[in-house]
Formats: structure tokens, sequence, C-alpha cells
């Protein structure tokens, strides 16, 4: 029966091809005429009318059901499956024995249905009443209503704002209750109706003085099925829809002061690269996104030269988006160093302290990059060679089971591939990506899934089983812009002991010519380095305390700073 009744609905709407029986109906989203088509499909193929209520609200697929077998019996549900062939009835048997089930089941709930309307509801200012002795006579009667036909006999209908006067007659009255109580003792209910399509209050009670029946459930009022649920990734867009034009994908607006050159991000769940990787059940921004930051925030910065790396990028802390803020601002300062720009990615806590999240060196050239030293990589001699292939699904459930859940703008990974020259994963641009390739010069999709492609490695050679996240990264380079589909071949790195979880990556471009290269990266255990959170807040402060005191001591030297100014320095220390 179960099939029977989820076949009516299939055939009947739009929907997944596999429905749950234990789940309310209503989930689905279907409209009242799919209801209606679905309604009809269950009277051909059990002849029972289903109440609307067994549609709505928490209905589900196993209450019709169940609802079917009380109301016709097992023996004839049997039957009409085929499994009462050793019985002596006949078809015709059969289908008198459902008709007379359904009649009884009909005259039965008929009171039960007519109370819970009179009681059950709240009276509008259109009204309809009709008398009635069975279902079948009110299922014609309703019939002919609906057809436009206003001469049925016993079928009132009408508006209160016709019968003003009247109701003024028996509002308040004794009189008047008793005129309508008196018409109730003789039965005269066709008059009863008149006085109610027109606006007269009346006492259903009155008229089941012996036994009063059950109320059933039956649909309320029909209500627009649209659905208008509150998105909270909408919302943000929406409040921030009204901002300036962002520099760039990860970078907002300029915030240089004297000090330092500075940038700042704004991040909300708007951003798919956050909203998109949970770590641990915490929305995490990726260490990939630092990276993409940090060379932005270089090329703004320069007019004439063009970055050609980031070297020496160690990640300090994650960055997280509190659960009680829909906004975490992130900056990034540039200052001159002896050996490049050093780039500082850092928030301000709730003391206007720098919280340290990523450092880095962002090296220029005056040319464009050349991957001379990098050869164009085979990739169908890697694919016949490979001695195991894992797929998408497979791949991110293996994630999920150590802490890592990408959303959909972060799986990029389609394979991976296992063999003598290491891990070579297939990367696909996500269908309806919310971050276009063009955006970005590290695509945090691509870069991510090169991470990814690392994680994969460590944990299919079961290093370690805890949380993998890149740690430290001796240079990044790009040659040459990424394709919608890229691969990345990852491999430990040559002076790497085989304790040690370090490795170069290469995301390669559809033909496998290099185009963006990771050397060294280190990972770690993020399980483990969370019990030394306070040691990294420590450190985090520490370091931008010595930052301001370096600060405020080469000015008072250089005689560019006052008392009050080393005052407030001091503060901020």
């Amino acid at each position: 029966m179960i099939a029977d009744i989820t076949a009516c609905f299939l055939q009947s709407a739009l929907l997944p091809a596999y429905i749950s029986a234990q789940e309310a109906i209503e989930e689905y989203g279907l409209s009242k005429e799919e209801l209606m088509a679905a309604a009809d499909a269950l009277y051909e193929a059990y002849p029972v009318r289903l109440p609307m209520g067994l549609l709505t609200g928490s209905a589900t697929i196993e209450g019709i059901a169940g609802h079917l077998l009380e109301q016709l019996g097992s023996a004839a549900i049997a039957a009409r499956h085929g499994l009462g062939a050793g019985t002596a009835e006949s078809t015709e048997d059969v289908e008198s024995s459902i008709d007379t089930n359904r009649s009884a089941a009909y005259d039965f709930r008929l009171e039960e249905l007519i109370y819970t309307l009179q009681v059950g509801r709240e009276p509008m200012e259109e009204r309809l009443a009709i008398v009635v002795s069975g279902t079948q006579e009110l299922r014609e009667k309703l019939s002919h209503f609906l057809a436009g036909s206003r001469k049925v006999s016993e079928v009132y209908a009408g508006n209160i704002s016709s019968g003003s006067e009247i109701r003024d007659v028996f509002r308040e009255s004794e009189e008047g209750e008793a005129f309508l109580l008196s018409l109730v003792q003789s039965g005269k209910l066709s008059q009863l109706c008149r006085l109610w399509i027109s606006g007269v209050s009346f006492n259903w009670q009155l008229l089941y003085a012996q036994s009063k029946p059950g109320r059933i459930s039956l649909p309320t009022y029909p209500f627009d099925r649209t659905r208008y649920w509150y998105n909270s990734t909408e919302a943000a867009a929406a409040v921030y829809s009204s901002k300036p034009a962002a520099l760039a994908a990860v970078i907002d607006s300029n915030e240089s002061v004297f000090e330092e050159q500075c940038y700042k991000k704004s991040l909300s769940a708007a951003d798919a690269y956050l909203r998109d990787h949970v770590v641990q059940g915490r929305m995490v921004l990726p260490g990939v996104v630092y990276l993409e930051m940090a060379w932005r925030a270089g090329a703004l910065s320069s007019r004439e030269w063009k970055v050609e790396s980031v070297t020496d990028v160690k990640w300090r802390r994650t960055l997280e988006l509190p659960a009680d803020k829909d906004v975490q601002d992130i900056f990034v300062g540039l200052v001159t160093q002896e050996d490049g720009i050093g780039a500082s990615i850092y928030s301000l806590n709730g003391n206007g302290q720098r919280v340290l999240h990523c450092t880095c060196t962002v090296n220029y050239t005056d040319g464009e990059a050349e991957a001379a030293d990098v050869d164009a990589v085979d990739i169908p001699h890697i694919l016949q060679t490979a001695s195991r292939t894992l797929y998408r699904e497979d791949c991110y459930e293996l994630f999920s089971a150590h802490g890592m859940k990408y959303g959909p703008n972060l799986r990029t990974i389609e394979e991976v591939y296992t063999g003598d020259h290491g891990t070579l994963s297939k990367l696909t641009l996500p269908v309806n990506t919310q971050m276009p390739l063009q955006e970005y010069i590290l695509h945090p999709g691509f870069a991510d899934g090169a991470m990814q492609t690392a994680l994969y490695s460590v944990l299919s050679g079961q290093r370690q089983n805890g949380t993998f996240v890149p740690f430290a990264l001796q240079t990044v380079e790009v040659y040459r812009p990424l394709t919608p589909v890229s691969y990345c071949l990852v491999a430990s790195a040559a002076y790497a002991k085989e304790q040690d979880m370090q490795f170069d990556l290469l995301l390669l471009d559809s033909s496998g010519l290099p185009a963006v290269r990771f050397s060294c990266l280190s990972g770690r255990d993020l399980t483990s380095s969370a019990q030394n959170t306070r040691a990294a807040e420590a450190e985090s402060a520490a370091l931008a305390g010595t930052a301001l005191l370096d600060e405020m001591l080469t000015k008072l030297l250089a005689g560019e700073a006052g008392v009050d100014e080393v005052e407030r320095m001091l503060g901020g220390i």
C-alpha cells in the first residue's frame, strides 16, 4: 500500500525519486493542485475519499496507508492485491465489500465532519450552509454549487453584509434566542441556515442535546503554500549590498595610514569560501585565502612592480566567524623589510589589540614569473599507471569523518589517483560556483583543493588521524591562470623526513602545464594544536606588543614621538 501511495504522489507532482513514508508530506512543498491530483490518483487505487487533513499538516504516507486500511478493511485490501485468491469471493464481491465499507466509513464520519466545521472554524463573511442526509447527497449538492447552480434544494449561500437588520433583531435578545431554540426543537433547519448565512450567531451545540460527536482533523482554510524561509546568507548579502565596490574578492577597502599600508575585508557568511569551510563544526577561514589576500594587497600597493611570489608563510592562528557576530573584520598590513615586503594578516580583539593569523613576505619582480624549472606533467601517463582511484563522494566522506566539511563551492576534487608518482587529483570548478575563476589569482576552490589533496595524502598514508591543517609554507609562485578543469600533483618534499608532513604541491592547467606551485607545505593536527590555544594567544599578544614596542623606540630615538604618544603606545602594549 505504501508503494502504491508513493507512486500516486510521484505521478502527481515533481518530487525526488525517493520520498520517505515517515516524513510529513507538506515538507515536499506540493501545491494545492498537486495535492488534489494525488488525492484523485489515490481514489482510483483505493476508492476512499481522503479528508484533506490526511494530506496536509504533519500527515505522512504511512498515516494515509493506515487510514485506508482502517476504512476498507484488511480483507478487501488483501483481495485487491491478489492475496485473497484462495477465498470464494468474486471480483464483484470484493468491489461490493469496498463500496460498503466506504459508505459506512463516510456515514460514520459525516456527523463528526459537520460538527467539526460548525464549532471548530471561525465563521467568515461569505457563508454556505447545506442540509443533507448523507455523504452522497452532500457530494452531489456541492458539485452543483461548484458548477454555478444557485437553485439547488436546501443549499444556502450569502454574505453577512446583506443581513444587518436581521442580526440586530437576534443580537443579545432573549426572544431571539428562544426563537432559534424553537427552530431546533421543531427541526426547521432550512430557516436556521438562512439566518446563519445572514450573520446571525448560533450555538451549534444545541443541535446535539442527546450525544455530541467528536471533533476530527480537517484541513484549515486554504493558504498560499509559497514558503518564505529566512536565509541568513541572502540576508547578509543584502545588508552589505550597499557597500562601495570592493577592491578585490578578498579585499573591501584601503585603510592605509602612515604607519603601514593596510587593507580590510569584512567577512560574513555571504563569503562562499568562509561559509563552505567548516572545521570541527566551526566556520574557519581557509589558509589559502590568506595567501590570496597577501598577494592582492601586494598587487594593489604597487603600480609598476608585480608580485612574483609569497614566501615564508606561517599560519599562526585560525580565524572563525563568531557565533554572536554576522561580520568579522580582518586586515592585511604591509611594511618594508630588508628581504621584501612583510605582510601581517590580523584581526582586532575586544581591546583593539592585534591578533595575528598569518605572516608572510611578498616579493616583487619587474617582469613576468616563468616556470623555467618545471616541465609539463604527463597527466594521461599518471592516470594509466595509478594504483588506486578515489571518487568525489568517498573523498569528502573521508574528510568529513576527520572533522573537515566542505560546502559546494570548495568541493572541487572530482577524482584522486595514487601511485608511484605521488597523489594526483582532478579538480573541477563547481557548477553555478559563487567564486568565478577570473576574480582570483589563487582561486580558493582550486588552492584549497590542492590542500585537500595533501590532506588525502596524509589520511590515506595513515600518517595521522586528526584534523590536518596547513602550518607553514616556504614559497607559493604563480606562473599562469588555472582552467575550469585543473589538476594537483602532491609529493613529499625532497628533504622531508618519513614522519614529517611536508609536501610540494603543483597546480596544473588542463594540459598539464604548471600554474601554481606550493613549495614545502608543512601541516599539523588541529586537534592537538587546539590544546595550545592559550599559548598561541599569548604568543600573538607578545608579537603584537613587540611590534608596537619596536615602533615606539624607533620613533622615540628619531625624535618623532612626544611624551603623550609614547604613553599611548605603552597603554597599547
